[in-house]
């Protein structure tokens, strides 16, 4: 007998118990008919889990890094960016005459320079905050108008106006400013940048330049001796630069308390010169008049102080002036050098004084002996006369040499003799530098 039921007449199962539900799996429907899965979101929460442990495991290590061993490197880094190493220029030494008169010196001052774009940028960017800010046009004309008015005719006003609205970046607006200048200007405008420069002066223009030489500026702008006096003294001149330390701010000022580390500059020391610059003046001037007028090739002189020998002017013909610059001395022809230690000369009726002094020294003559002088004398096979004609004539040893006769002198040189005559050069210096003390000095030339 088959049992025939009708569909939904059978047994019902609890909703609770096994095999309950649709699913068969003991779990009821959602409402929207979708099973929850619960394992997927404990998955990506450990992954999230992890991930973040991982990065407090990396932090925590950059952290003991940084505290132990990164700490002294940071630190260190840190503090080079910031600590500033500033030299303290030394004033180069002054050159002065016998009397203490200055012949040359250092005065410092100043080139003032600016970024005209940055400052543009800055300015736009003060003006966008506040209304009340001048524009940069504006700026230009307050800067130009401070230039003329602190600077007068040593600046011109439209050079200092197309530098400041050119599209560079760093320029210098205007050079060799005094200090006290420089500071009246560089207060009212805090953005034009003041460089220190020390400018060597000259105040007698060419006055002993061949002596006291000239000075030109290294890459580091120190100044260094040329040649003369400038030169053979340098390291005295130069003195010694000084030293500080600081920490500087990121707007470039001085943190406060930072400053250490302390050294003065110790300026050069001054040379004295035997030379006396009233004399030289004149010396100099006496030396080209005469080149001039006499059509010679060259001229030089030298005033020895009698009672020490020291020399009190030295000078030369076409000599130069360093406070022009050597350079635009030299295009002109001038001559830098000084011949008058330099290159050997025959020294003429000069030699005669040492011929008196043998003679006179070896007991040979005396001041009042008669000679009697003929108006020419043959040696080695070479006449020599006279300047002016005459025939025998008498002459004391005195009027030989008040007369500048070349035949008395010669005729008491052969009382000397040749050695000894040799010997007396030798001990007048002749053939032998002088010591005086420049560079460059000749040993002369004795055949």
């Amino acid at each position: 007998m088959t049992d025939r039921r009708t569909p939904g007449n059978g047994p019902r199962v609890p909703s609770g118990a096994p095999g309950g539900g649709r699913s068969g799996q003991g779990r009821p429907p959602t409402r929207s008919g979708r099973i929850r899965t619960v394992g997927g979101t404990d998955r990506r929460f450990t992954w999230m889990r992890s991930a973040f442990a991982v990065i407090l495991v990396i932090a925590l290590t950059k952290l003991l890094w940084v505290q132990t061993i990164g700490g002294t490197e940071l630190a260190a880094r840190a503090e080079s960016q910031r600590q500033v190493q500033q030299v303290l220029p030394a004033a180069r030494g002054s050159i002065v005459d016998v009397h203490g008169d200055p012949i040359a010196f250092t005065r410092e001052a100043r080139d003032l320079s600016i970024q005209p774009l940055v400052e543009r940028r800055n300015a736009e960017a003060r003006r966008d905050l506040d209304s009340r800010k001048p524009t940069w046009d504006e700026l230009v004309d307050q800067i130009a108008d401070e230039f003329v008015a602190v600077l007068g005719d040593a600046v011109v006003r439209e050079e200092v106006e197309a530098k400041l609205r050119s599209e560079g970046g760093f320029t210098y607006l205007v050079r060799n400013v005094d200090v006290t200048q420089a500071n009246a200007i560089t207060r009212k405008f805090p953005m034009i940048g003041a460089e220190r420069v020390d400018i060597r002066e000259y105040p007698g223009g060419a006055l002993a330049a061949n002596v006291v030489g000239a000075t030109s500026k290294s890459d580091d702008g120190k100044l260094i001796g040329l040649q003369g006096v400038e030169a053979f003294f340098n390291d005295q001149l130069d003195g010694e630069d000084g030293r500080q330390t600081f920490d500087r701010a990121q707007d470039n000022t001085v943190i406060p308390g930072t400053l250490r580390g302390v050294s003065a500059p110790r300026d050069g020391d001054t040379i004295r010169l035997t030379l006396d610059a009233d004399l030289q003046w004149h010396v100099q001037k006496a030396v080209q008049s005469a080149k001039d007028s006499s059509g010679a090739q060259a001229a030089s002189a030298v005033v020895l102080d009698a009672a020490t020998g020291e020399i009190r002017a030295m000078a030369n013909d076409n000599t130069f002036n360093p406070a022009v610059g050597v350079g635009a001395e030299l295009e002109r022809g001038a001559d830098l050098g000084n011949p008058a230690i330099t290159s050997p000369f025959e020294p003429g009726s000069v030699q005669k004084i040492i011929t008196a002094a043998a003679a006179i020294e070896a007991g040979l003559t005396d001041p009042h002996e008669v000679h009697s002088v003929d108006g020419s004398i043959t040696m080695d096979g070479v006449t020599v006369s006279d300047a002016w004609q005459h025939g025998p004539t008498p002459y004391t040893t005195t009027g030989i040499f008040g007369k500048s006769s070349n035949v008395g002198t010669l005729m008491l040189a052969q009382r000397v003799g040749r050695e000894s005559f040799s010997d007396y050069l030798e001990r007048f210096g002749l053939g032998q530098r002088t010591g005086v003390e420049l560079a460059g000095e000749s040993d002369g030339l004795v055949p």
